[in-house]
């Protein structure tokens, strides 16, 4: 009878455990689902940053010899924001565009004046937040007549402002757009404006933004932003280096890319590792057909050496089983002899094997390619 019982009340535990474990596993899947369907698409968030880097596009300056900094400022206070909360850095001008065409109006001088007379204010309708959401649209305006002017703001911000500029974030995104911004004019000017700004900033969110700048930087004239790097600490600039591919967008740039990373790293192995895994990496995932990647590797014209160190970016390239044969005797026959070629060449085969395994099998016995060795290799050796 106690045996008995016991099994009975065993099985109810394992009831209750199998019914929590489902529930566990059901609210996973659910927030699995939701995360998903919430997730913003490459697309989307491509044409956010988009439309955020190139807001000024979207309004015209129409200097206006009506429009000064005291009548702009009654303009204000006259029209308090109904909002519950306030956009800090460029993107403000995104959410306050009638704003934003009477600032466009205003000249230098007269924005100054009225970066001073918000600043100053110490009206209620300029609380805190709303404050600053003005004054960094009076210096997002002030960017597109002199990135400069509108940089001794917000570096020197505690000298020339009402302490609005505590946060390092809203002080960074307004630092880098406006040496974006400043990019466009004076690509040399704006990066050594950069590097100055990033020595000593070790922080990981500062550090994503400086790969980002100095990847656009980068687009217009690359040799110099690599000459640059070598201000940074060895850490930031492999990151950096690591992030090129991603940032590059055409042929013409990935290829102006590496030709100055030749021309610089001839001496340093390391860094062309990076660069070319960058490019190799971030290149297969922008093609319609592992075919076009691969017609661009060889454009590139790399010698046995380049080709050794952009493995790490060529073997994540996806091959459909229906190429498998084509790429596997492509990797054999375009990688010099060496651990790459072989570890290549099998993964390759592993398409192949799909269509016609024996032929695949065949392929790696001629060129002595050993399955139980390149697995310890891809193992680190054990």
């Amino acid at each position: 009878m106690k045996t008995s019982l016991a099994c009975l009340g065993i099985l109810i535990v394992a009831l209750i455990f199998g019914q929590r474990q489902g529930a566990r596993i059901a609210a996973w899947e659910q927030r699995i689902s939701s995360a998903q369907s919430v997730r913003p698409t490459k697309a989307s968030r491509e044409a956010r940053q988009d439309q955020v880097a190139a807001y000024h596009s979207n309004y015209v300056r129409r200097p206006s010899s009506e429009a000064t900094a005291a009548t702009v400022f009654q303009q204000l206070l006259s029209s308090p924001d109904s909002r519950g909360a306030v956009m800090m850095g460029p993107q403000a001008a995104l959410e306050n565009r009638d704003v934003m065409q009477t600032l466009m109006q205003l000249d230098r001088a007269e924005l100054e004046k009225l970066i001073q007379l918000i600043s100053q204010s110490e009206n209620p309708v300029f609380q805190r937040p709303f404050k600053s959401e003005k004054i960094i649209l009076c210096l997002v305006a002030m960017t597109d007549l002199d990135p400069r002017l509108a940089l001794s703001y917000v570096t020197g911000s505690k000298e020339r402002l009402d302490p609005i500029f505590d946060d390092d974030w809203l002080a960074g995104t307004m630092l880098n757009y406006v040496i974006a911004r400043m990019s466009d004019r004076d690509p040399q000017g704006a990066l050594a404006t950069l590097i100055e700004h990033s020595k000593g900033d070790t922080g990981a969110s500062q550090e994503q933004r400086v790969k980002e700048l100095i990847g656009k930087i980068a687009l217009k004239d690359p040799g110099p932003v690599l000459d640059a790097l070598e201000q940074l600490p060895e850490a930031q600039r492999s990151g950096i280096r690591d992030s090129f591919g991603i940032l590059m967008k055409t042929d013409d740039e990935r290829m102006a890319l590496f030709q100055a990373a030749r021309e610089r790293y001839g001496a340093q192995p390391a860094a062309m590792k990076e660069i070319l895994t960058s490019l190799c990496k971030r290149f297969q995932f922008t093609r319609e057909t592992a075919l076009e990647s691969r017609k661009w590797v060889e454009s590139l014209g790399m010698t046995d050496a380049e080709k050794l160190r952009a493995f790490d970016g060529l073997k994540g390239l996806s091959v459909p089983p229906e190429k498998g044969e084509e790429f596997t005797k492509w990797f054999a026959k375009f990688m010099p002899e060496s651990d790459e070629r072989r570890v290549l060449v099998w993964k390759t085969s592993w398409m192949w094997a799909q269509e016609d395994e024996v032929s695949a099998k065949a392929f790696l016995l001629e060129l002595g390619i050993d399955r139980e060795e390149i697995i310890r290799l891809e193992m680190g050796g054990n």
